[in-house]
């Protein structure tokens, strides 16, 4: 997993390599997964969120590993703490679950 995040991140792909990367150690759905901000996840070692299938409370445990990729695809992706992680090319909506399956 970590050599494809680089991989994506060599090519320039850093919405992917942040997606897989986030993915991979949240363990969340993809619908959670786009309403993440960058202010719930950066320099934190925990969050928590209401899942929008079950509607539980989870409180999720940041892993050393993924906090570095987060900070360096933070920097790279000159995003606001405030924007969600994964915007569409309009920096507006996040992406659609549509386009990430395709």
């Amino acid at each position: 997993m970590q050599t494809i995040v680089l991989k994506l991140e060599r090519d320039n792909d850093l919405k992917f390599a942040l997606l897989i990367a986030t993915g991979s150690y949240i363990g969340l759905r993809i619908s959670d997964l786009l309403q993440l901000r960058w202010n719930q996840v950066l320099n934190q070692d925990y969050f928590t969120i209401i899942e929008k299938k079950t509607k539980k409370t989870r409180k999720i445990t940041i892993n050393p590993e993924l906090q570095i990729i987060l900070n360096r695809l933070f920097v790279q992706l000159q995003a606001n703490e405030n924007d969600l992680m994964f915007v569409n090319r309009f920096g507006d909506k996040p992406f659609s679950i549509q386009y990430v399956n395709s």
